[in-house]
């Protein structure tokens, strides 16, 4: 015992252990059961728990012995409580004393024999039953209990109780697939259930094939009674899962190599969808391992992109221009090899066209596929690795939600014949409708910044310019600045200023986004313009904008060292200087700034130059110009004056002269 832990059924125990009960307690309680089955449990338990002590009276063994053997012959209706009792203290006490007593009453009282038959059956101790000797060689392999023990086992598990299984299953299966495929309209839950108990048939095959009927060509009604007799028709929900990830296995398996009847079936992946809009399946039991293809697929990519952007600042002498890296083609066919699997093969992206693809709920859809997908980071990578299917489909699915939102509140035409026209937004009739698209599609749109789809689609990204600005004009009206809050700074900083680097030289663009930050205070702006640098700690930049902020920083060189003093040399090259700065300003200026510095000559030519930039660009040239004034640019402490300490450094000069 353990104190005040102790449970009601120890305490009892120990208040039955204190003595031995009488026959005149025992014929007190005839009538009461509870109450007879306790002196029972407390006489068998003063033998048990004291066995082979003695005292005055005698053995405790003997006297529980002869007081259940008199209390036996005087009641004999207590058998079954008996039965139960003996059970009890078989669970808690010595087999050694329990059988002693057993012995005792097979002796005393052996005309008993079905009760003792019945105790046979419900003893589970086989060294119990062989020691109160009620069976002999009851723990020996070849004795009587272990052979009856393995003829019940054959029975119940390994005889076959069909005497024609091929016969009736044929035949059962047969009117199954004919009730399917006549008219399936009429089979009932009912009358399906009685066809499965009439010929005995699998109920897992039996869903299967209904999976089968449902992945087929069929009507809208006939998707309604496959649903039905799937719902109702007694099956295991559960199992459907592992159906179809036998059947996408399949697939898979036979997958390597490039034929197209290998990939999987979109009929196969609508019927999932279809299933999982139904809430009978969860899409994220599907997909276990396909998070770890992706992974292994972009860790491919990044390598190949890594390599790539370190070839761009690399000179050498030796080597062919026009002869192509061998790692490169290595990495380039691996790369190629793993997206041709993951796009085959993969079950996770053949899932995600068809939920980016639905046009009738397309926001329940997308609640879909974030449960296959719940990270943005996995999001991010599919939208790198396959931005012609999953890029694109995801840049349509935002494309819809903008534009209702587009046409309402800027009351613009519609630029897109392919879109389809909506009379009012599904978020509302004021700009907050912008603040719950951007709660709904958030991570939709991280994705398509951070990856450079959104590069590739230049209506959307003119809309979410416009968008933002008119929302931010709306809020703010009544303040004489205008200040973003947190969300909306997310989606300039993160989305939009990212983009823009890797979009091909655009005016339009440009003065789209400018038309954006011109309403926001300077010290905003130029926040902004410091984040998209990658100053900052807060400030990631994709592999994809390091690579084209390279590219640009790399053409911008060029074209300065092609630079004379002609005036038609003047205008060529500062028209192509200018056409870069569209897209990536804060390199392009950076790199000339650090050339005036030091060639006090190329001021008046790039003075001329700057007639062909944006506002924008001229916007981030101030502010790059601050940068390089400011003590510490870029880490470095660059003195002011000459090692004289009197006289202006030749940098400070030369920004001077080109700033005035």
């Amino acid at each position: 015992m353990h104190g005040e832990k102790a449970t009601k059924s120890n305490t009892i125990f120990v208040v039955m252990c204190d003595n031995l009960p009488t026959k005149d307690e025992f014929e007190k309680a005839t009538k009461d059961t509870e109450e007879m089955k306790k002196l029972l449990l407390q006489a068998f338990q003063w033998g048990t728990n004291f066995h082979g002590l003695k005292d005055s009276i005698g053995d405790h063994t003997q006297q529980a012995c002869n007081l259940l053997v008199e209390v036996w012959k005087s009641f004999p209706h207590i058998e079954s409580l008996l039965v139960d009792v003996v059970w009890m203290v078989s669970c808690t006490s010595s087999c050694e004393a329990l059988s002693h007593i057993l012995r005792a009453l097979i002796e005393k009282v052996p005309e008993r024999e079905n009760f003792w038959k019945d105790l046979q059956g419900t003893l589970p101790d086989s060294t119990l039953l062989e020691s109160a000797q009620l069976l002999v060689d009851a723990s020996s392999k070849d004795g009587l209990l272990m052979k009856k023990i393995r003829k019940l086992n054959t029975e119940l598990y390994y005889r076959q109780q069909k005497y024609n299984l091929l016969q009736e299953e044929s035949r059962g299966y047969a009117k199954l697939l004919t009730l399917l495929f006549s008219d399936i309209t009429k089979l009932t839950p009912q009358i399906l259930q009685a066809h499965i108990g009439a010929f005995e048939l699998d109920p897992n095959r039996v869903l299967d094939l209904l999976l089968d009927r449902l992945e087929g060509e069929i009507t809208s009604e006939e998707t309604e009674t496959i649903l039905q007799l799937i719902t109702e028709g007694g099956f295991d929900c559960e199992k459907i899962s592992s159906l179809l990830i036998f059947k996408l296995s399949f697939y898979k398996k036979n997958g390597n190599t490039k034929k197209k009847d290998k990939e999987n079936p979109s009929s196969l992946y609508n019927m999932i969808v279809l299933l999982a809009q139904q809430k009978l399946l969860k899409l994220s039991t599907l997909v276990p391992t396909a998070l770890k293809d992706l992974e292994n697929c972009y860790e491919h990519y990044e390598n190949l992109l890594k390599l790539r952007i370190s070839r761009l600042g690399r000179i050498s002498l030796n080597s062919d221009p026009s002869k192509v890296d061998p790692k490169i083609t290595e990495r380039e066919k691996a790369l190629e090899d793993a997206r041709y699997d993951l796009e085959t093969s993969n079950p996770l992206v053949g899932l995600l066209k068809v939920l980016l693809s639905s046009s009738e709920d397309e926001k329940s859809s997308w609640e879909l596929a974030c449960g296959l997908l719940p990270d943005v980071s996995h999001w991010i990578k599919a939208c790198t690795l396959l931005p012609e299917t999953i890029g694109c489909k995801l840049c349509d699915l935002i494309h819809t939600q903008v534009e209702p939102i587009y046409h309402q509140q800027i009351k613009s035409p519609n630029l897109s014949n392919k879109s389809k026209s909506i009379v009012s937004s599904p978020y509302g009739d004021d700009y907050g409708s912008l603040e719950c698209f951007l709660e709904s599609f958030s991570v939709a749109i991280f994705a398509l910044g951070q990856s450079g789809c959104l590069s590739g689609q230049p209506m959307l990204y003119c809309q979410l310019c416009r968008l933002t600005r008119g929302w931010l004009i709306k809020q703010n009206h009544t303040n004489a600045e205008i200040s973003c809050g947190p969300v909306v700074y997310a989606l300039i900083q993160s989305i939009l200023m990212p983009c823009l680097s890797l979009m091909p030289p655009n005016p339009a663009i440009s003065a789209d986004v400018w038309s954006l930050l011109s309403i926001l205070p300077y010290s905003t702006r130029y926040q902004l313009y410091r984040d998209w640098s990658g100053v900052t700690n807060n400030s990631n930049k994709s592999l994809l904008q390091i690579q084209a902020e390279r590219k640009a920083g790399k053409s911008t060189r060029h074209s300065l060292r092609r630079l004379t003093k002609e005036e038609e040399n003047v205008r060529d090259m500062g028209r192509k200087v200018s056409k870069l700065t569209h897209s990536n300003p804060l390199v392009v200026f950076s790199t000339i700034l650090n050339q005036i510095e030091s060639y006090d000559n190329l001021i008046k030519m790039m003075v001329e130059s700057l007639r062909f930039v944006t506002p924008l660009s001229l916007d981030v040239l101030g502010y790059c110009i601050l940068s390089r004034l400011y003590k510490n640019d870029g880490g470095v402490n660059r003195s002011r004056l000459k090692d004289d300490g009197i006289n202006l450094s030749q940098w400070l000069q030369s920004l001077e002269v080109f700033t005035g």
